[in-house]
C-alpha cells in the first residue's frame, strides 16, 4: 500500500509538471501582436532632425558684417529661429535675441542657408530649428579670405589645367 502511494504521488507529481510545460508552450506559440490591428518595426516614431549643409561656417560665410557695426566693433551671440521646409530652406527667420545692429544680418545670412530636411518616417517635413551665431569680426573675415583665396586659386588652375590637357592632346 506505501509503494501504491508513493507511485500515486509520483503520477500526480508528473502529471502536473505535464500540464505545467505544455501551458508555457501554448504560451509562448501565441503572436505578442495577437488581438491587435498594429505592425511595429522598430522605434516608435523615426525622427530626424535638419541639419545644415556645409556646417556653421557655411552660414557665416554669408554673413555680411553691417558697415556701422564693424566700425563700433560689435560682436556677440545672436540667437534665431526658423522652419526649415521640405526643400531645405530656411523660411520664417526670426532674431529673437542679440546686438541689434547685428540682428538683421544674421537673419539674411541663415536665409541664404542650405540644410537637409527634417524627416518623420523618412518623409520630409518642415521642422522649426533654433540656432545661436556666434559673430566675430575676426572668424567672418577669416572665412571670407579664405573663400576669396579658393576662387583665386580656381582662377589659376582652371587655364592651367586645360593647357595642360591641350599639350597632352596636340
Amino acid at each position: 500500500m506505501a509503494l501504491s502511494k508513493i507511485r500515486g504521488h509520483h503520477t500526480l507529481r508528473g502529471t502536473l509538471i505535464l500540464l505545467l510545460s505544455a501551458a508555457s508552450l501554448l504560451a509562448q506559440e501565441q503572436h505578442p501582436t495577437q488581438g491587435y490591428d498594429i505592425e511595429f518595426e522598430g522605434p516608435l516614431f523615426d525622427i530626424d532632425k535638419p541639419s545644415l549643409m556645409g556646417g556653421y561656417e557655411s552660414i557665416l560665410k554669408e554673413f555680411i558684417y553691417p558697415e556701422d557695426a564693424l566700425s563700433e566693433k560689435i560682436e556677440g551671440v545672436v540667437t534665431l529661429t526658423c522652419i526649415i521646409d521640405i526643400d531645405g530652406h530656411a523660411q520664417d527667420v526670426k532674431a529673437i535675441i542679440g546686438p541689434k545692429k547685428l540682428l538683421r544680418a544674421a537673419e539674411n545670412a541663415v536665409e541664404l542657408s542650405q540644410w537637409t530636411p527634417g524627416r518623420v518616417k523618412r518623409v520630409p517635413t518642415p521642422t522649426m530649428v533654433r540656432l545661436d551665431l556666434d559673430i566675430r569680426i575676426k572668424a567672418v573675415k577669416q572665412l571670407k579670405e579664405s573663400e576669396a583665396e579658393k576662387h583665386t586659386n580656381n582662377l589659376i588652375l582652371g587655364p592651367l589645367f586645360i593647357g595642360i590637357i591641350y599639350l597632352i592632346l596636340s
